[in-house]
């Protein structure tokens, strides 16, 4: 079962008004649920600087480092994360 067929099942299966707080308790899952399954970008300044790490390992290992897809997502990702970065 995956979350969206988790969260269809609490809600083909909502109890009565009678369950009041068995509902708010299902309500609060059904939020942490949904918002786990939104992708958050990455914005932690030390994931940039781990990336930066790795490229230049990258670049001494195997000297200069062609343009492939993969660089270019390193270089793409390092630059979202900083500041002020256009």
């Amino acid at each position: 079962m995956d979350k969206k067929e988790a969260i269809e099942v609490i809600r083909n299966n909502w109890p009565d008004s009678r369950y009041s707080m068995l509902r708010e308790a299902l309500d609060i899952a059904i939020t942490v649920i949904e918002e786990s399954m939104v992708q958050k970008p990455a914005t932690n300044s030390n994931y940039a600087a781990a990336l930066e790490a790795y490229l230049e390992y990258l670049r001494e290992t195997y000297g200069s480092v062609r343009s492939s897809p993969f660089t270019a997502w390193l270089q793409t990702r390092i630059n979202s994360d900083k500041p002020n970065c256009a």
